[in-house]
């Protein structure tokens, strides 16, 4: 999830059972949902292409739901409760995680994202651009800055990775 100026949030989703890859994009007017194959995802925002991106699942059966006679969005029924990596749209995990974040900052008019932080149970870990742990599941929370730095929580122990 990335909190943006203006209390924006913006979700990556995929849709395991449709192959269907989606964005929703809020602030304090309200959301926009939007949900495309990879072909028109990349199309659309090009700047995931060669990024770690965070994506979580969800049924997108279960996006409108009925209320009387009223049918209405509502993601909150949508989730699965799981959270995988892609590089691009290309999986590097399954959907093992519970939950996970990514920071993200601007070089020229791309977004680069080379590492990850994710949560397994009660801990938290940060995973490279392969999937690979390169901060150990001990955290009760951790954020990736950038390519060799985190800030955790937890343990009294500083973590430095990558190159």
């Amino acid at each position: 999830m990335y909190f943006g100026h203006g209390l924006q949030v913006t979700r990556l989703l995929y849709d395991e059972q449709l192959s269907l890859f989606g964005m929703i994009e809020g602030d304090e007017g309200g959301d926009d949902f939007s949900i495309y194959t990879a072909y028109e995802f990349l199309s659309v925002f090009p700047y995931f292409t060669n990024n770690l991106n965070l994506f979580y699942s969800i049924d997108s059966t279960k996006i409108i739901v009925n209320y009387g006679e009223n049918s209405i969005w509502d993601l909150t029924e949508a989730f699965t409760d799981t959270v995988a990596l892609a590089h691009g749209v290309d999986f590097v995990t399954g959907f093992y995680f519970d939950s996970g974040e990514w920071s993200a900052w601007r070089d020229g008019q791309r977004w680069r994202h080379s590492s990850v932080a994710v949560q397994s149970g009660d801990n938290w870990g940060i995973l490279d651009i392969d999937g690979n742990v390169v901060a150990p599941f001990v955290f009760e929370h951790a954020i990736a800055i950038d390519d060799s730095t985190a800030f955790v929580f937890g343990n009294p122990q500083t973590v430095h990775y990558g190159t």
